[in-house]
């Protein structure tokens, strides 16, 4: 468990580790360290996805927080929310031909390995996976 007393506004109740192959890490503060929600990468992923990621999701989450709800209520919704519209995002992508043709299918083809670790429950990660 992450030491109250280190955090003073209470326990950590999300982290999210934005880059590459985050797994282990994200297992040890799950499992170990008791963080109830952990967001992360299974897979290399390319930076433009970590920030497309975190535009949407820093700003909804912020949103959501300042009206006083639950982590629980908010984590799993906000994160399928943005999952969501990365996926959305990535096959409006693949539908142009024109310029994007050139990228490779990686630059748009990880957002199924953005995965959830939620209290109580391995991974989400089927989620959104089309």
């Amino acid at each position: 468990m992450l030491y109250p007393h280190i955090f003073p506004r209470g326990p950590i109740e999300l982290v999210v580790l934005n880059s590459c192959k985050g797994e282990g890490l994200a297992r040890l503060l799950h499992e170990e360290a008791q963080v109830p929600y952990v967001i992360y990468w299974k897979s290399a992923v390319v930076e433009a996805n970590c920030v497309h990621f975190a535009q949407l999701f820093y700003p909804m989450i912020h949103g959501c927080m300042t009206k006083e709800a639950s982590a629980s209520q908010i984590v799993p919704r906000t994160f399928e929310a943005v999952k969501e519209e990365l996926m959305h995002t990535r096959r409006s992508h693949n539908s142009i031909s024109t310029a994007r043709s050139a990228l490779s299918h990686e630059d748009f083809g990880l957002y199924e390995d953005l995965i959830l670790l939620e209290r109580g429950q391995g991974p989400v990660e089927e989620l959104m996976h089309t």
